[in-house]
């Protein structure tokens, strides 16, 4: 067994080594400063150490004996042989330590540089410390680098009263010098000085001067000025003298720091000093690793890590380059989860997002034709979010926000979550419920909440804007911020002031009666308990009207700091939640008001609101819609981007045929583009695992495949997406969301997310089978402009409006306008007063006379019935008493005949327009005795065809229940676009479409294009124009598909696979499933949909990914209006053995066609998966949740148990939480909760003398590593210092447990740290781990543990 270390990664482990030799492997050895020689002539490393004590090492060990300096040597760095004694000081020097030994050679000599401390002897320091121990440094000879060392001086060579430390040897034309540290503890700001040297070294040679103080450089601790082991070396390329030292930074965290000497010169000035290793580790030094007999390999840093606790201290090598001036180290110290995680190449043209969309600018950042998308929780460096044709992110900013944060490869949104962090501050006020509990929510009607939110936005903007501001495409607010009812006394106080003032007017008499109360001044009232919302409506109404509107003023004051703070004034967004809209219970304890916020933030989003959306189907149509025009103007017209983004969406963990059943409607119905909920990670739970695009065992859901076709679609024509709005003058319908009177809705008690039984949702389903486009519109809609575009008007369970919005609605009808209602429409105000006179009953020739009530058992108001082509088998709920006045009965002889279970319709002419009415609940029409909504589709069609409205679009199948085309989007130049879906798991038939569009948009199209979801083609469609719009011959339709009539637009892309074998990616259908090495061909189609322009010409090319062969470009001739012109590409994935290749990756290829300029003027892209075996590969087997895209994986359903007891008598605990339970009853414990921060859970035994777990891995494997995460916590001294391993693999059967000391690294994310074992030989099912605790006396006394994670690798099958 042996530990292999990997330079370019911070490796903090030890090695398993049954049967290993007297060699020591690099993580047995304690050691602090390190110092190797590379010695290329006998090709071994030579390492330096002070003697340390090595009984009960584990607690002791950083303790120097005084003893001298021992030296091991290596051939590769990872095994070591020896100590031998290089130097062995006198007792009667009574020196109690020796720290940082170096070894030089000069003059034929070597020379050995220590510094020793002499507690006895003190020497003066800072004024007002204490005076502290003498320690300097000293300098000792012999004539071979293994010694023995000699004294030069009896004495430090540093000046006899300072406390000096970490003298290093330079020569200067010849010249010696010595740079070393004069303490901070003397000084108080350490001091980094040179001090010229004697040429035999036996003494200084003149006064010491200060290079530069600690102080100097950025980041460092004020109560902690360290200057520590400085290193020099000079880069032979460019003759640059650096210089390596160590420090502590402002969090506490040790750390290595480079400068550069500005003249060449050690005299310097040494000026700008920049962080090369940031956390837990230093003291550094440079050599150049051994390669082919001599030292020229690559240049390689030493440094003891970490820091602590006391014994934990390794040497660690880090590969590190000298580059453009620039000193790093080749590759970041992160854990190595797993051997091979994908990373991407940056270098990479694909990994930019400019490779997939024309609407990025030079700067990474969105054009004005720019549609963003991408997928939270990936990130632009690793992942697949670029993969796919993902472009967009958003991210946090904080004051340790750096440039460089921002990878080149995408473009940014700002996420300031100010409300968020105020009800984390316990010393802000709260919102209070009805029963005056605090409810874990920041009162916005306290001043001292506001300030501070509007500060954190201001901070935020200022941290962004400093770091990223040519990067920045937006901002985003607080997740799902939408705050529950508050109750505070403050919110009660501005209740009060807002009914006398705003609402009543002063009116005190007309409150009473809304209430019902008798209050002798507006101070008297009392908010409204949710508890009796129902039993004083009007009371309710007033109260949660209060909250909306105030909450809407919060935000419009919050979104106007944010912009007010950019100069550039972009757009702000939320993150609102659909939860709010419509569902009922949620609703009514919330402060959202859509409509009211989307007025009050309007001058601050440039057109697009922001909004978490969840679930599938018409639902999201129907709610997208709504969402949409409470943003949008009432004149809507193409030109400039409107609508709204998604913060989140998914379609749970649906389908991929839904997914794209649902994502292919929203563009028609408003979205502009946004990111998708989640990639989900390997080993994932919760949220992640049940939305994610990858499943837990790392897998790949069907949805996935989709997404990057979808993102392609967009693509194809980018802009046109972006700036288009619906076609005008096409038959339309309206729903009003009537947000009054969603509180009152009657719940269906099936769920908290469920809509009211009266449902506004169902009725558009039903017009929506019926062939019509439906718009869900607000109250400020129903005026002259908007209205004009609206050829009917359904107002569901809609009760109470204003004065201006009854005159609004009786001037739209008297105007021409088809309205439609149910029950008592209209019968109340906006403070639930009956309105007897300004209502609405003159315009549906109808009188209410109260709701129906019977105490029949036998005939009951709860059900009726409507008539249908087929008998009785439309079905609603509920009616209301009622008297004709003007109207009459479309339904006249189904409601005379069955009165008592009769629903009706009437019909009423007011003006120039139409008025229908039902006596029952509109939106629980539904069918009965139907496979699906046939029968209440067709009364819908015989409602409005007698309304004159004709359908927006008719199917031949007529099976349009199972069917959608959406609203046409045009943009300015004329182009249209139709998106067209199949509703459920049964595909649409094959159809003929007929499209009402203006004659104005189809006269001169050429050509029809279709691209379907399960592709990235592009074919045509055969289609004609009619007398009212265009006629389509529509393929069967699996999912969703975008039909194009294009009349001035560039060329477009199409792509499909061929000679690839015929397998699919499962279980996609369409996704290439190829073989390591295998030749296949990509087809490519180029048509020129344009009527106007002839294409001149150019180039198309096919790109992947490096590593991959694909055939030149071709030339592309010039196209005429209308033409298309085919080219074949093939490709050859990379062999088996290539490291880029991972299991369920996507692959993806880019086409891009450039004009005779040279000007790239189209693009599309697509992807294909490798099937790459895991056999023989490292594989994660103890399933835990990994952040990262974890493809060498595999789940074994791997679970662990205590094997040790708690004696609660002794004061003895395991904490050990159950975090989650998956439906197949796995749980999951703190040890495989995995490393998502919010998500980490850790375990701890509390005084237990050696906790011991065991794992078991379900089936016996061949085992290769264990690596284990520290708790995340500052109290470094709970992580274990060591640890006993067995196995077995049948669980009785175990092999000798071996102990490891636990070699923690540097901090991980957070200031979590790690440390890792590497196996050889090692078979089992089960492993059994005994820690040993840290029993720091200062932190740890008990001798508890605490541990994040434990993870387990081996063989892949």
């Amino acid at each position: 067994m042996h530990i292999t270390l990997r330079f370019c990664l911070a490796i903090a482990g030890v090695a398993l080594c049954l049967g290993a030799g007297a060699a020591l492997p690099s993580g047995d050895i304690h050691i602090r400063d390190p110092f190797v020689i590379a010695d290329g002539e006998e090709g071994v490393y030579r390492l330096y150490s002070s003697i340390y004590a090595r009984k009960n090492e584990a607690a002791d060990a950083w303790r120097h004996t005084g003893q001298g300096v021992e030296m091991y040597l290596s051939r590769d760095l990872e095994q070591w042989t020896g100590p031998r004694h290089v130097l062995e000081l006198p007792k009667e020097l009574n020196c109690t330590a020796v720290w940082a030994p170096e070894v030089h050679e000069f003059n034929g000599r070597w020379y050995l540089f220590a510094t020793l401390t002499f507690n006895g002897t003190k020497v003066p320091h800072h004024p007002g410390w204490r005076d502290h121990v003498k320690r300097g440094t000293w300098i000792f000879a012999a004539d071979r680098p293994e010694g023995p060392y000699e004294i030069v001086k009896r004495d430090s060579v540093t000046p006899p009263n300072w406390s000096a430390l970490d003298g290093t040897l330079v020569v200067e034309d010849g010249r010696p010098y010595m740079v070393f540290c004069h303490e901070w503890t003397q000084v108080r700001d350490g001091e980094m000085c040179l001090m010229p040297l004697r040429d035999d070294l036996s003494d200084a040679a003149g006064d010491p001067v200060t290079l530069f103080k600690a102080s100097s450089a950025p980041d460092v601790k004020a109560s902690c000025l360290v200057t520590d082991g400085p290193s020099l070396f000079r880069d032979a390329a460019s003759g640059d003298l650096l210089m390596t030292w160590s420090t502590v930074r402002s969090n506490g965290a040790y750390c290595v720091y480079w400068t550069k000497s500005e003249t060449g010169s050690v005299k310097g000035p040494w000026k700008n000093h920049r962080m090369l290793f940031p956390e837990n580790g230093g003291h550094g030094m440079s050599f150049r690793k051994l390669v082919g007999g001599g030292d020229r390999g690559p240049l390689t840093l030493t440094l003891h890590q970490p820091n602590g606790p006391a014994g934990a201290e390794r040497m660690r090598f880090f590969e590190i380059e000298y580059r453009d001036g620039v000193l790093r180290t080749v590759a970041a110290a992160e854990p190595d989860l797993q051997a091979s995680v994908p990373k991407l190449d940056l270098t990479d043209p694909l990994t930019s997002a400019r490779a997939y969309s024309l609407e990025i600018d030079e700067h990474m950042n969105g054009t004005d034709g720019f549609f963003p998308v991408g997928v939270l929780g990936e990130n632009f460096t690793h992942g697949f979010n670029v993969a796919v044709g993902g472009n967009y992110v958003c991210r946090g900013v904080d004051k340790n926000t750096k440039p460089e944060d921002f990878a080149p490869q995408g473009v940014y949104g700002i996420s300031i979550w100010g409300a968020i962090s105020a009800q984390t501050r316990p010393w802000l006020a709260k919102i209070r419920d009805q029963d005056g509990k605090e409810v874990r929510c920041a009162c916005l009607f306290d001043p001292k909440v506001r300030e501070y939110i509007f500060d954190f936005a201001r901070t935020s903007v200022s941290n962004a804007l400093a770091v990223a501001d040519d990067r920045i495409f937006k901002w985003e607010i607080d997740n799902e911020y939408l705050p529950p009812l508050d109750y505070s006394d403050q919110a009660v106080a501005a209740f009060r002031v807002w009914l006398e003032t705003k609402s009543y007017k002063g009116d005190l008499a007309k409150l009473n009666r809304a209430w019902g109360k008798d209050y002798n001044s507006f101070a008297e009232a009392e908010p409204c308990r949710l508890d009796d919302y129902a039993k004083t409506p009007g009371h309710f109404m007033d109260w949660i009207r209060f909250q909306q509107e105030s909450f809407a003023e919060f935000l419009a004051e919050y979104y106007k700091i944010i912009q007010s703070c950019d100069p550039k004034r972009r757009s702000v967004n939320g993150k609102d939640t659909q939860s709010s809209l419509e569902m009922q219970r949620i609703a009514r304890t919330r402060r959202g008001n859509h409509e009211l916020i989307g007025k009050a933030i309007a001058p601050y989003t440039d057109g697009v609101r922001g909004m978490d959306h969840y679930g599938h189907g018409d639902r999201n149509a129907y709610e997208m819609n709504c969402y949409t025009h409470t943003i949008v103007p009432d004149d809507w017209q193409p030109g400039k981007r409107r609508g709204m983004l998604y913060g989140e969406n998914n379609n749970h963990n649906g389908p991929g045929w839904q997914f794209a059943q649902t994502v292919w409607r929203m563009i028609p119905n408003g979205l502009k583009g946004g990111t998708f909920f989640c990639n989900g990670w390997f080993g994932a739970w919760g949220d992640w695992a049940s939305f994610g695009f990858i499943n837990p065992d790392a897998t790949n859901r069907e949805k996935i495949y989709y997404l990057p076709r979808f993102y392609s679609a967009v693509h194809r024509t980018e802009r046109l997406f972006t700036e288009s709005a619906p076609v005008r003058g096409t038959p339309t319908l309206a729903i009003l969301m009537a947000v009054r009177d969603v509180p009152f809705g009657i719940d269906d008690n099936m769920e908290p997310w469920g809509f009211p039984i009266n449902s506004r949702l169902r009725l558009y389903k039903h017009l929506r089978d019926a062939g019509y486009h439906v718009n869900v519109i607000t109250y400020e809609k129903i005026n002259p402009v908007y209205m004009s575009q609206i050829d009917g008007l359904f107002l569901c369970a809609a009760e109470h409006f204003d004065d201006a919005e009854i005159e609004r609605i009786r001037a739209y009808v008297k105007g021409g306008g088809r309205l439609f209602c149910d029950v008592r429409c209209g019968a109340f105000d906006e403070h639930n007063l009956p309105r007897t006179d300004n209502n609405l009953t003159d315009v549906l020739g109808v009188t209410f006379e109260g709701i129906w009530e019977s105490h029949d058992i036998v005939v009951d108001q709860g059900d009726v019935w409507f008539g249908s082509p087929w008998g009785n088998l439309v079905r609603a709920d509920g009616k209301v008493r009622w008297k004709l006045t003007t109207a009459e009965v479309v339904n006249a002889q189904h409601g005379l005949y069955y009165s008592n279970k009769a629903a009706i319709w009437t019909r009423n002419r007011y003006g120039k327009g139409r008025a229908y009415w039902t006596n029952t609940q509109m939106g629980t029409i539904r069918s009965e005795s139907a496979n699906d909504e046939v029968p209440a589709r067709e009364m819908f069609r015989a409602l409005l065809k007698d309304a004159g409205i004709v359908p927006s679009y008719t199917l031949s199948t007529d099976e349009t229940c199972n069917f959608r085309c959406e609203k046409p989007l045009v943009d300015t130049k004329g182009n249209v676009v139709i998106a067209v879906s199949a509703l459920t798991y049964r595909p649409a038939a094959p159809a003929t479409l007929d499209v009402r569009l203006p004659a104005d948009l189809v006269r001169d199209v050429r050509k029809a294009y279709i691209g379907l979801a399960e592709g990235n083609a592009l074919d045509d469609v055969p289609f004609t124009r009619t007398a009212d719009g265009v006629r389509f011959e529509l393929p069967a339709l699996k999912s969703a598909a975008f039909l194009y009539l294009l009349r001035d637009h560039a060329p477009l892309l199409g792509t499909a696979f061929a000679d690839f074998g015929g397998r699919a990616a499962a279980p996609d259908e369409a996704t290439p499933l190829l073989k390591p090495g295998a030749t296949f061909r990509v087809n490519v189609t180029i048509d020129n949909p344009s009527v106007r322009a002839d294409f001149a010409g150019g180039r198309v090319q096919l790109h992947a990914l490096k590593g991959w062969k694909v055939s030149p470009a071709q030339t592309c001739d010039p196209l005429k209006r209308g033409a298309r012109a085919a080219f074949a590409f093939t490709l050859t994935v990379p062999a088996e053995d290539n490291p880029e290749l991972y299991p369920n990756r996507i692959y993806p290829l880019t086409v891009d066609l450039f004009d005779r300029e040279g000007r790239r003027v189209a693009v599309t892209h697509t992807v294909v998966c490798v099937d790459v075996p895991k056999k023989g590969r490292e594989v994660l087997l103890s399933d835990n949740w990994v952040s990262r895209n974890m493809p060498w994986s595999e789940w074994t359903g791997a679970t662990y148990r205590h094997l040790s007891v708690a004696d609660e008598t002794k004061g003895e605990e395991i904490k050990d939480a159950l975090n989650a339970t998956r439906a197949n009853g796995t749980e999951i414990w703190a040890l495989q909760s995995g490393d998502r921060a919010g998500r980490r859970r850790s375990c701890v035994w509390k005084g237990i003398a050696e906790p011991t777990v065991e794992f078991d891995l379900k089936s016996v494997r061949d085992l290769t590593r264990i690596m284990f995460w520290e708790m995340r916590t500052q109290n470094r001294a709970l992580g274990p210092v060591a640890v006993k391993v067995a196995f077995s693999e049948n669980g009785r059967d175990y092999t000798e447990a071996k102990s490891f000391v636990m070699a923690w690294s540097q901090k991980l994310h957070d200031v979590s740290r790690y440390a890792e074992i590497r196996l050889q030989g090692v078979r089992g099912r089960y492993v059994r781990l005994a820690f040993t605790p840290n029993r720091d006396p200062k932190h740890n006394k008990n001798g508890d543990v605490a541990l994040d994670e434990v993870y387990i690798f081996g063989l892949g099958r």
